[in-house]
């Protein structure tokens, strides 16, 4: 018994200690009414300012540079990669491959992109410059003609006003040298724009085209030498009116007028065409070839007589009078050699120096003395003789300016009818060299004004029956373009601007 109990309340234990323990059990809370608690006002909270989100700065992309010499400048490839286009042809590049072509220099355009090199430059007045070239290596020539190797600068870059430089097909007028051309017709005005400073306008202003004339009461009609002026303004372009005296009028030739009434005439033309476009033409060709004899123009020298020089005192003072910030010129043909070609009679280049020493004793204003270049290649096959008329022709020139008158070539051009028969790869070197070198000869002499006699070989006076009559030909392919396309003497011309005008 003693044991059983004393079993029953180990076994007790052992449970008791294997028992989970409860957890206390809370207070409860007294029971109470709670008090109404006094209402805090409240606090106005602050609108919080919303601050704009800083839009990242794009970092531009930087445009690659080239480096020529100490010059860095913008990759014209990735700039302008218009001048590189090789499938259009009116882009830099297949226009020079075409011209090469027609010279009889095979090179493809993918070869003149690849060789592209760099040169820095300074124009006559120290501003740096730089030019895209391509150099005709000489293997590309006739042994004869390995002269015309060398850099054709067919890209150029200059600094702008705000410091930066900018890229450009390299065109005639981007020399220092001013470039005028004739031949204005409506098709060609697009590349006389792009390539030149000045428009020639060649017959327009002279006394027959006037109509009615000027005797008669109903004065001028100047819608033709308005719309001239018009055209120009347009296009930005300089104006030289050629020429106020040349083709005088039948009825004034074959009237029965005096010298004075003759005078009179002169005055009144010069009075009422310079005084209407003062200040939009800069400079007037104030007679022309005046002692010429195959047209009207020597007229009035044959009528006053050699020794009697007051008409072409008259018109010079009288334009000069009406118009003194105009250049006047006296222009004439024939008259670029001291000693001439056998073609040309020499003693009227000495005739023609002496009327403007004549006018100049006696105070005439005449302010330049106008070179009609119309050259013909078959007279510089030899390049000796090529040579020897360039020395010629700077001779003249330096003769002329020691009498106190600038020298400007107002017609250029070079024909080659007369070579014919020569392959038309040969005819274009020749004509090219004939361009540089007397480009050359001129720049090196101080011209500074050159205006080519028409745009295309196809309107060019010398292939024109209506202009040039028997010396027509429509082999004389003259000018620097051929349907609106820059032959090789064109880059010869373009050569010779960039490289000699700063000399």
């Amino acid at each position: 018994m003693k044991r059983t109990l004393l079993v029953f309340l180990l076994v007790n234990l052992i449970l008791s200690a294997c028992a989970p323990v409860s957890a206390p059990m809370p207070t409860p809370a007294p029971s109470a009414t709670l008090l109404p608690t006094a209402t805090t006002a409240p606090t106005s909270t602050a609108t919080p300012t919303s601050t704009p989100t800083a839009t990242p700065t794009v970092t531009p992309t930087p445009i690659p540079t080239i480096q020529v010499g100490n010059l860095s400048l913008p990759d014209p490839r990735v700039t302008n990669p218009e001048l590189f286009d090789l499938r259009n042809p009116n882009a830099p590049i297949p226009q020079f491959v075409n011209a090469m072509k027609m010279a009889g220099i095979e090179i493809t355009a993918e070869q003149v992109a690849q060789g592209i090199t760099y040169e820095a430059l300074k124009d006559k007045d120290g501003n740096p410059f730089v030019v895209a070239v391509y150099n005709l290596a000489p293997s590309l020539f006739p042994e004869k003609y390995r002269d015309l190797a060398g850099p054709i600068p067919l890209m150029i870059a200059k600094k702008s006003g705000n410091g930066k430089w900018s890229w450009k097909e390299n065109v005639l007028k981007d020399s220092d040298i001013t470039i005028g051309f004739s031949g204005w017709y409506p098709d060609n005005i697009s590349v006389i724009e792009t390539q030149a400073d000045r428009l020639l306008s060649a017959w327009e202003f002279i006394f027959d085209n006037y109509n009615p004339p000027i005797l008669t009461q109903a004065g001028y009609n100047f819608q033709h030498t308005d719309n001239i002026v018009r055209i120009a303004q347009t296009h930005g372009l300089k104006l030289r009116a050629q020429d106020l005296l040349y083709g005088i009028p039948k009825f004034i030739e074959e009237g029965q007028y005096t010298n004075d009434q003759l005078l009179g005439f002169i005055e009144k033309h010069i009075r009422t065409v310079v005084g209407r476009y003062k200040g939009k033409v800069d400079q007037w060709s104030v007679a022309n070839e005046v002692m010429q004899p195959w047209n009207d123009a020597s007229f009035l020298y044959n009528r006053f007589g050699p020794g009697n020089l007051k008409w072409l005192e008259l018109a010079f003072r009288t334009a000069h009078e009406v118009d003194p910030e105009a250049t006047l010129i006296l222009n004439d043909t024939g008259i670029e050699f001291l000693t001439t070609p056998p073609r040309w009679r020499s003693h009227y280049v000495d005739m023609f120096y002496e009327l403007v020493r004549n006018l100049n004793q006696k105070g005439a204003p005449i302010d330049a003395v106008g070179f009609q270049m119309h050259l013909y290649a078959e007279d510089y096959t030899d390049q000796q003789k090529l040579e020897a008329a360039i020395q010629s022709f700077k001779k003249n020139v330096q003769r002329f300016r020691e009498l106190g008158v600038e020298v400007i070539i107002t017609e250029w051009d070079v024909r080659l009818g007369a070579l014919k028969n020569y392959p038309s790869e040969e005819r274009a070197l020749l004509q090219a060299r004939i361009y540089g070198r007397f480009l050359r000869a001129a720049i090196e002499s101080g011209i500074t004004d050159v205006t080519f006699f028409s745009v295309n070989d196809e309107d060019s006076w010398l292939e024109n029956p209506n202009f040039s009559g028997s010396m027509a030909d429509i082999n004389n392919d003259p000018c620097l373009f051929s349907n609106k396309k820059p032959k090789f003497s064109y880059y010869a011309v373009l050569r010779t601007l960039t490289y000699t005008v700063w000399l």
